[in-house]
């Protein structure tokens, strides 16, 4: 199933028969799901053989708002002629010839980089978690930039295998040294270009150009990811 607290937990749901995966069911009874174009993203809900757009939830149980956040609230809600309340998930989602939705990309992890390309920095964090060194990953653009930059959790063992062939490195050596090196800060954007290049993956205005890597570990304590582990991108 699908939903958030925003539409008080769930909108829609799998059948209790259904064993398929990858998909969120169908809306629930007194739940309505309209798709609405990205244009720039590329969804749109007359394409074909399969609409897809963003998902926007009407219903009773869409919240009025989020508490004392009128800007945010103007942002994310509407209401219709008819008095529904509706929430802009943000979700991109796809629905199949069953009728069955599934969750293709995210809206809100769009940016526009300086020369107007759209960029999913979802779909770029999802292909990267895959790249040796990396335990965690945030991808920033934004329309002052022709590049990505990605900021990483190294993954400390093959962050220190690293420093063994490129420094005089020792296990005292302080992983905040090793982050900050740049003898290794260049080799590991070196090997990203080339990941990248050999899994054929991403477009190459997909591919960060500019790495930082942060020593200090993204939890929930330090409000750098959430309960779920999906990492905060504002705040980091």
């Amino acid at each position: 199933g699908y939903g958030s607290t925003e539409v008080t937990a769930s909108a829609t749901s799998m059948d209790f028969e259904d064993l398929s995966v990858g998909g969120i069911g169908a809306p629930l009874f007194g739940v309505k799901v309209r798709l609405v174009d990205w244009d720039e993203g590329g969804y749109k809900a007359t394409d074909v053989p399969n609409p897809r757009g963003e998902a926007v939830v009407g219903g009773h149980n869409v919240a009025i708002g989020y508490h004392k956040l009128d800007e945010l609230t103007a942002e994310a809600f509407e209401t219709s002629g008819d008095g529904m309340r509706w929430f802009k998930t943000g979700d991109i989602v796809e629905v199949g010839a069953d009728g069955m939705f599934k969750i293709i990309d995210r809206k809100k992890d769009f940016v526009k980089l300086q020369f107007g390309e759209y960029i999913s920095l979802g779909k770029v964090e999802s292909e990267l978690k895959n790249f040796p060194f990396v335990d965690n990953i945030c991808v920033y653009g934004d329309s002052h930039r022709t590049y990505l930059i990605a900021l990483i959790i190294p993954n400390q063992k093959a962050l220190t295998g690293l420093a063994a062939q490129l420094l005089n490195y020792v296990e005292s050596d302080k992983l905040v040294d090793l982050c900050g090196n740049h003898k290794i800060i260049a080799h590991i954007e070196k090997e990203l270009q080339m990941y990248c290049q050999s899994t054929g993956k991403l477009h190459k205005m997909e591919i960060p150009l500019k790495i930082m890597l942060c020593p200090q570990e993204w939890t929930t304590g330090n409000g750098l990811v959430t309960p779920a582990l999906k990492i905060r991108r504002k705040n980091i």
